[in-house]
């Protein structure tokens, strides 16, 4: 009888709609939203006001920055059109979108996007995308620590203009040559070392070289987040590096540094621990 009573409420409470399905809205897409993402990130400019939060070693730093149309960054801050592809590539391969619903940033509407890893339940992002330009107005980072490591929220936007070759859209430049590890092993005169691990969903992306302090330092990415490697010939771990073996957390991720058959290394990314030893470990 209780069993029939209950069962008589539930089915009261569906017919009224008091309970809502976590479903999309109407009419969109989420594999489509993202492909319109990646495609305003590559063709599109804008003026903008942003403002930007992160955690660093357990303290909360908020700065604003003003952008013209010409240097405001993109999600993934590739230096050109042909890695703007790689990376939206990767994001395809190892994300799947999501949309959550409506919301309003800076006055404009704005479908809520959320962007889920495929391959572990961490670190993954919340983006709010423009209705009418698709351009990210927002977004958030959530690590593998469960905590909100980055945000950026745009407080005004204007001049947006779409350009007619993506490589018109200038980006950030990295300090240092982009090179292959052969070119960095003979740039530094010594065999710069590979992690026989990397976790499902990486590519390699580049090595920089710094001759200055005879260090390499070997990118990986998958789409949204950087894994980093810093390689070192030298038989003291240098005192920019974290203690040995054990991963600290620094706010946006974990890093820690281990031995290599040569010197030392330093992993640096939002990953878990295990994650962090199992890729230093693979190097020696």
């Amino acid at each position: 009888m209780t069993i029939l009573k209950y069962g008589v409420i539930v089915a009261i409470i569906l017919a009224a709609g008091l309970i809502i399905c976590p479903c999309p809205p109407k009419g969109v897409n989420p594999h489509e939203l993202l492909e319109h993402v990646l495609h305003a990130e590559q063709t599109q400019s804008c003026a903008a006001t942003d403002r930007y939060t992160a955690n660093y070693y357990g303290r909360t730093i908020t700065c604003t920055t003003k952008y013209p149309p010409s240097v405001r960054p993109t999600q993934s801050n590739p230096q050109s059109a042909k890695e703007q592809a790689v990376y939206a590539e990767l994001i395809r391969n190892n994300y799947n979108p999501m949309v959550e619903g409506e919301d309003k940033i800076a006055g404009r509407k704005v479908w809520t996007l959320f962007l889920k890893p495929k391959y572990r339940s961490e670190p993954w992002r919340e983006m709010w995308v423009d209705e009418k330009t698709y351009a990210v107005l927002a977004w958030r980072d959530w690590g593998a620590q469960k905590t909100m490591n980055l945000s950026m929220k745009t407080l005004s936007i204007s001049k947006c203009r779409v350009n007619n070759d993506p490589a018109d859209c200038p980006a950030p430049t990295v300090a240092g040559a982009v090179v292959n590890l052969t070119s960095a092993s003979k740039a530094l005169g010594w065999k710069v070392p590979e992690p026989s691990y990397i976790p499902m969903g990486f590519k390699m992306i580049g090595v920089l070289v710094d001759k200055e302090r005879n260090l390499a330092q070997l990118d990986y990415s998958d789409g949204l987040f950087t894994l980093s490697i810093f390689v070192t010939h030298s038989r003291q771990l240098p005192p920019y590096f974290p203690p040995l073996d054990k991963p600290r957390n620094w706010g946006q991720g974990l890093m820690a540094s281990f031995r290599t058959s040569n010197g030392f290394a330093a992993v640096v990314a939002d990953l878990f621990a295990s994650d962090i030893t199992t890729i230093g470990r693979s190097l020696r």
